[in-house]
């Protein structure tokens, strides 16, 4: 699945996306790709795209008035300074200046601690989280993963999934996000007899139940009761992991569908049929 299929992104100044997804499917640039007007207004894009932090600027981009700069620098290393970052012009007036100092320099600081507030919180920002998740995050950050798990950015929370402990209260408080492939991922990672995961049998997506079918302890309550889904493909899973001798397993030898039936009753040791 692809963990960078998100919500869409927005400017630094007023004007935004309108929820647009299709700005992650652009990654021209590099990480982390900014431009900044003459009146020192940033725009930034998740997938990096300058061309398309244009566009969400609202801004034309053909008069004197509405010129902008295009910025690249990856918070590796020194800062090289605003011209440093400069990939289309050379002249920049002192509030571009100072606003791509502050806004790389404040990049640096967040990258270093992990600490996700103020603009960084936004969805627009969701690369620079993402960057964090993959390349620069310390092990032990467990805290900082915690409040992740919340994220405005569904690329994000799949991600952290990925990385949260197995038995932690972040992860099995994911059980209920919003997303379908972050709960698919939970029930994943959750432990067996986790009763966060025994909390999802009722889930609304018969592919986290089925899932779920297959890792719950075989003589699990939770499991007994999944023998009540109302999903043929559930059921299929269920028959295959109950007891031989659970009532429950039993029950499942008369359903109406044949396929159940069949494979509670091999399952049992009788005739399929």
């Amino acid at each position: 699945m692809d963990i960078f299929t998100g919500p869409g992104a927005a400017g630094t100044g007023s004007q935004a996306t309108g929820g647009r997804e299709d700005v992650w499917k652009i990654n021209m640039c590099d990480f982390h790709s900014i431009v900044c007007y003459v009146d020192g207004a940033i725009f930034h894009v998740p997938s990096n795209s300058h061309s398309e932090a244009v566009r969400v600027s609202g801004r034309p981009d053909n008069s004197w008035e509405t010129r902008f700069v295009e910025c690249e620098w990856g918070a590796w290393g020194r800062y090289p300074g605003a011209y440093g970052t400069l990939q289309n012009e050379r002249k920049i007036n002192e509030k571009q200046r100072r606003a791509i100092d502050a806004h790389y320099l404040g990049l640096k600081k967040v990258m270093k601690s992990g600490q996700f507030t103020g603009k960084w919180a936004r969805p627009e920002y969701a690369d620079v989280r993402l960057e964090w998740l993959i390349v620069r995050r310390p092990r032990s950050n467990s805290q900082v993963l915690a409040k992740m798990a919340q994220d405005n950015s569904v690329a994000v929370r799949r991600l952290v999934v990925e990385c949260l402990p197995k038995g932690s209260p972040a992860l099995a408080a994911m059980a209920v996000d919003q997303d379908i492939i972050v709960r698919q991922w939970v029930a994943n990672r959750l432990p067996p007899d986790s009763p966060a995961l025994a909390g999802m049998i009722r889930d609304n997506d018969s592919n986290v139940r089925w899932i779920i079918a297959q890792r719950l302890p075989q003589k699990s309550k939770a499991l007994a009761k999944m023998a009540e889904d109302n999903n043929y493909i559930v059921l299929y899973a269920v028959a295959g992991r109950l007891p031989r001798n659970s009532p429950a397993l039993a029950k499942l030898t008369y359903h109406a569908d044949a396929t159940v039936r069949m494979l509670a009753r091999q399952r049992i040791g009788k005739n399929g049929g």
